[in-house]
């Protein structure tokens, strides 16, 4: 027994995905791992190692442990920075015994600490969290969904008209404004994550097999506020992925759009740790019985993490199937 266990690990080798091959290769094993298939265009929107870094633990030159770290700009005491999203890590069936959750991540990391990566950040499920937090990583309070009761009242709204559906179509004419509108609202956060025009068109317009609901309010050619919906049909929900304003009207005007949704949704939830908790609960929000975990670790240093008071976080930061 103790031949054939060290005969199984002893080939066991740490590496940055670097070629189609050993990404094909990635991808089958994380089908082997989460038991499901995407589409091949999903595949490329998420495994791309342009946005996303992936990381493995190669048997010989069987794929067998996974890790991604999915780029973006993120403000964190008014200090904008390259951080990163841990998402998709597995260990195939077999290979749980030695370890190589904790192994791979901290070659990961060490990795995007070399790449200037100043945070990381996870929601993981469950049965990941000890396995992050043998990694190093803190364990910050949990995020609570807020949620309501869908508010059709019979009589047709009117929608601001300066309200905008934002599509592939005309996103061109929105991506820099709303780059600019990210920055400068979340200067007075301690953290928040930065929609510049990259991120922003790759996470929410170009993503396949989703349609975002995406709507932009504009005060002449300035941007005062927008917002991105998605129906979740499975538990008939409407979430609210990602929403930015400079002031309550904006927040209601934008809001108010999803009464008029075709959709048949019963109810509309949000995370908690958007900025716009108040403007939430005064339009009849409540807490939710749901919640996420949420980690996050220094690749350059082991103080354990902080985010602050003034923190926003939204589902689209995350969500990414």
């Amino acid at each position: 027994m103790v031949s054939i266990q060290y005969k199984k690990y002893a080939g066991i080798r740490y590496r940055q995905i670097a070629d189609e091959v050993e990404r094909t290769n990635f991808i089958k094993a994380w089908e082997t791992a989460f038991s499901r298939t995407l589409s091949p265009e999903m595949y490329l929107w998420i495994f791309n190692n342009g946005m996303n870094s992936l990381y493995a633990a190669f048997n010989e030159e069987k794929v067998v442990a996974g890790y991604c770290l999915l780029k973006y700009n993120a403000l964190l005491n008014q200090k904008i920075f390259n951080a990163v999203l841990c998402n998709n890590v597995f260990v195939l069936h077999g290979y749980h015994d030695r370890d190589l959750f904790v192994k791979l991540g901290r070659f990961a990391l060490k990795k995007a600490e070399k790449q200037g990566i100043k945070l990381a950040i996870s929601i993981p499920n469950r049965y990941a969290i000890m396995g992050h937090m043998r990694t190093g990583w803190t364990l910050l309070p949990r995020i609570n969904f807020l949620e309501r009761k869908r508010q059709d009242s019979g009589v047709e709204k009117r929608t601001d008209a300066r309200i905008v559906s934002l599509t592939s179509d005309n996103c061109s004419l929105f991506l820099n404004k709303i780059e600019e509108f990210s920055i400068e609202i979340s200067k007075a956060r301690s953290f928040s994550v930065i929609k510049d025009s990259l991120y922003f068109e790759w996470r929410y317009v170009s993503r396949p097999d989703v349609e975002y609901k995406i709507f932009v309010f504009m005060n002449k050619e300035d941007i005062a506020g927008y917002v991105v919906f998605k129906y979740y049909e499975v538990l008939n929900r409407l979430h609210i992925i990602d929403i930015e304003v400079i002031d309550e009207y904006v927040f209601n005007a934008l809001l108010g759009i999803a009464d008029s949704f075709p959709e048949p949704y019963s109810l509309v939830n949000i995370w908690e740790t958007s900025i716009y908790k108040n403007y939430l609960m005064s339009s009849g929000f409540s807490v939710s019985q749901e919640f996420s975990h949420l980690l996050a670790i220094y690749p350059d240093k082991k103080d354990k993490v902080s985010l602050g008071d003034k923190v926003n976080f939204v589902i689209g930061d995350n969500d990414i199937f």
